[in-house]
């Protein structure tokens, strides 16, 4: 398993462990996003050692085969000059150079190795931050769409009949009854005023025929 993953399994582990202790959807994604930032920042640090100890180990690669070259010219120069003592020990040095170049240049594999994987991993880090941060904004709006209609429906529901009907029926049925003895009311009112009508007509006649009666009386008194 590489550094990179390990690193990723860590993390990973710990932000569900923090998310499984929040209930907020909206929490929770702020939670995730926020993790994994700290994950890209993690990564990209961890990025950067190896891509520091890349470059160390290419500068002391060229020393070494700089010194390897150094020895080996001078061994050159010695034979030259008859001093094979000097040649053997030249060489022997350049040799040691080149085997130290060979290490270094394995572990140089081995680390661009791993500079590449997690060139990847950040590369993917990234992009899943990147689409969180998009479908978190999403999310939370239709977590609020989600709470407001739940808070709507709770208040529709309390708002049912709750006997709304039968008040309203009671109360048409007493207008009914008021408007009903209103009339009964007025017909009483109307036939008393008939009646009275009747008695006046009546008394009114009852008037004149008196008054023509003591009017017949005088003019046959005055016949006489």
């Amino acid at each position: 398993m590489s550094i990179m993953n390990r690193l990723v399994n860590i993390v990973t582990g710990k932000v569900n462990t923090a998310l499984d202790a929040v209930e907020n959807p909206a929490e929770m994604l702020d939670l995730s996003v926020e993790k994994l930032n700290e994950q890209l920042h993690t990564a990209k640090a961890g990025l950067a050692e190896v891509m520091s100890q890349s470059s160390q180990l290419e500068m002391q690669i060229k020393a070494a085969q700089d010194k390897s070259n150094e020895y080996s010219k001078s061994a050159q120069l010695a034979v030259e000059k008859g001093m094979d003592d000097l040649a053997r020990q030249l060489l022997t040095e350049a040799q040691k150079s080149t085997e130290t170049v060979n290490r270094l240049q394995d572990s140089l594999t081995w680390i661009t190795t791993q500079e590449t994987q997690m060139k990847q991993a950040v590369a993917n880090i990234d992009k899943k931050l990147s689409d969180l941060r998009t479908n978190a904004e999403v999310l939370k709006a239709q977590h609020s769409v989600a709470v407001t209609e739940t808070r709507v429906s709770a208040m529709l529901s309390g708002i049912g009949d709750n006997g709304t009907s039968d008040m309203l029926q009671r109360a048409q049925d007493k207008v009914q009854k008021e408007q009903a003895k209103a009339k009964a009311y007025g017909d009483i009112s109307n036939q008393s005023t008939s009646l009275e009508d009747q008695v006046k007509a009546l008394n009114q006649t009852s008037s004149i025929e008196d008054e023509l009666a003591s009017l017949k009386a005088k003019v046959n008194q005055t016949t006489v």
